[in-house]
């Protein structure tokens, strides 16, 4: 059903308590079953930036495999071709990745 589609998957909060950083997978799904999703894409943290806003970073260079279990999936969307949500997904790739030192290192996914 998602097989072939591009989307933005938000993960749950990594570390005790909810406390730690919100992971985003963005890609392209490339296959799926009833609990897990392989995606080829990235990672990103959301941090915030120099007005205070929470914006969307990565934190590797290149996409790379990922397998998501689904219940480490809060929500996500399909990313839409020649949408509003396709337009930001591409200003943000384009962002600079996370340093070392900027990645919040809470929980197992970074």
């Amino acid at each position: 059903m998602l097989t072939g589609q591009k989307v933005r998957l938000v993960l749950w909060r990594t570390g005790a308590d909810g406390d730690g950083s919100v992971i985003v997978v963005r890609g392209m799904v490339t296959s799926e079953s009833e609990t897990i999703l392989k995606v080829e894409g990235r990672l990103y943290q959301q941090v915030p930036d120099e007005s205070g806003d929470t914006i969307e970073r990565p934190i590797g260079t290149e996409n790379k495999p990922l397998i998501i279990p689904l219940a480490t999936v809060r929500y996500g969307e399909v990313i839409e071709s020649d949408s509003p949500a396709e337009e930001l997904d591409r200003k943000i790739r384009l962002l600079k990745p996370l340093g070392k030192g900027e990645i919040r290192k809470i929980g197992g996914l970074t």
